[in-house]
Formats: structure tokens, sequence, C-alpha cells
């Protein structure tokens, strides 16, 4: 008569293990970064790329969160610091740390910067007279301008899009796509270019909306779990028979 009491063998000892180890993690254990993390600040953009300014006392860093930040980052209040950017060039990049230092308890929260996204328009309206609705991407840039009118005159707008991976406390990590804007009021971008072209610098507020996704290999991870446990009944089914 078969005993009541299953044995495995080797090679589902090893299945309970690693199924223990996807399912019954620690409380401690990485967790997916997934949600929305809103900034605002003042940028400089000059020949070199972009500089991003200190906000007022008593903030320290040069950025600031605000609303609608949410998931993961929902706690996060106060001020970080992001670094200084050279956009002279688009595609893969390797920037650690290009934001962080938030306030606790997301002070070890650190975004690293992986590629800068080419800008969404092509050059034919870049060195046209101002007018409103036009649009320009200069060859090789990162920046998507785009002229309005202010009732009065044409204002301008630039964005850019920059990706990458975000980790924080305990290993938890996601990968992130973040949408730049700024305003320049009462300039076109023809004349913010112009500016820029001759040496100078064009100082505008901007806000950031940065979304977080799970890294792939948390995926990967969850379904190597599934794996095991299908392979475990198997297992144990037949240890049965």
């Amino acid at each position: 008569m078969l005993s009541r009491t299953c044995r495995f063998g080797a090679p589902a000892a090893a299945l309970v293990s690693l199924l223990s180890s996807v399912l019954f993690a620690s409380p401690a254990s990485a967790v997916p970064i997934v949600g929305r993390l809103s900034l605002l600040g003042t940028l400089s953009l000059n020949s070199d790329g972009i500089d991003f300014q200190p906000p007022s006392s008593p903030f320290v860093g040069n950025f600031l969160t605000s609303l609608p930040s949410g998931g993961y980052f929902a706690g996060i209040t106060g001020s970080g610091t992001a670094l200084a950017l050279d956009l002279s060039t688009i595609g893969p990049v390797s920037v650690s740390g290009f934001l962080s230092s938030f306030q606790p308890p997301f002070e070890t929260l650190l975004f690293e910067l992986e590629l800068i996204q080419p800008g969404a328009f092509d050059g034919s309206d870049c060195a046209a007279a101002p007018a409103s609705g036009q649009v320009c991407t200069p060859d090789g840039s990162p920046f998507s301008f785009v002229n309005f009118s202010t009732g009065s005159g044409v204002s301008s707008i630039v964005s850019f899009v920059l990706q990458g991976k975000v980790a924080a406390n305990g290993g938890d990590a996601g990968v992130f796509t973040a949408v730049y804007t700024a305003q320049f009021t009462g300039l076109s971008y023809q004349q913010v270019r112009a500016a820029i072209a001759a040496g100078g610098s064009v100082t505008a507020s901007y806000s950031a909306d940065i979304d977080a996704i799970p890294e792939p290999g948390a995926a990967a991870l969850l379904g190597g779990g599934l794996f095991a446990l299908a392979l475990l009944r198997r297992s144990t089914s037949r240890a049965r028979r």
C-alpha cells in the first residue's frame, strides 16, 4: 500500500525551492516600480544642452515634485536633483543618477538615463519667418518646437523625451519615459534658436511627467514561478500514482 506521505526526488525538491523563492518572497523583496512622477522647475537652454536651475529657498536640488504623482511615487514630496543634459546628440546614452536625492523615504531613488529620443518634427519650418502653428525639429535634435499665438505675438514651447531605468530601496526597479515641456513666453522658437546660436541661453519654466513600468525581468520572474508551479504539480501527480 502506498504511503500517504509523498517524497519528492531531487528535481522536485529544486522546483519547490524555486517556487518558494518566487511566490513566498519576504515583504522586503523588490517590487515593480509603476506610477507617474510629475516635476516642476526651471531650465536654461544653451548651445551645450540644458542646465536645470535651483528652485527658491528653502528647497534643495533643482526641481520640485508635484501632483499628479501617483502609484509607487505617491509619497514623494519636496525637491530633488537633476544633472545637466548634453543634448548635442540623440540616441543611446548612459547617465547614472540623472535624477536623484529625493526626500526620505525615497533618498535612494535613482534614475539612469539611457536614451534621448529624436524630435517629432522635421526642419522645414525651422528657418521660416515666425508664425503661429509652425513646428520645427532641427537635424539631429531631440527638440520638438511649436509656435503658438498669444494674441499680441508668437510664443513657443519645446518638448523632449528621455528614457531609462529607475531603481529604489530594496532593489525595486522599473523603466521610465519622461516627457519634458518648457514654454518661452513672448519668444518664437526662431528667436530662441537665434539666441542659443549667438552663444547665449534662454531660461524657461518646465514641467515633466515621468511614467514608470515594471522591468521586463519582473514579468519573466513571475512567468518562471508559474512554470515551476506547473512542473511541481505534474511531479506530485506522478508521485501519487
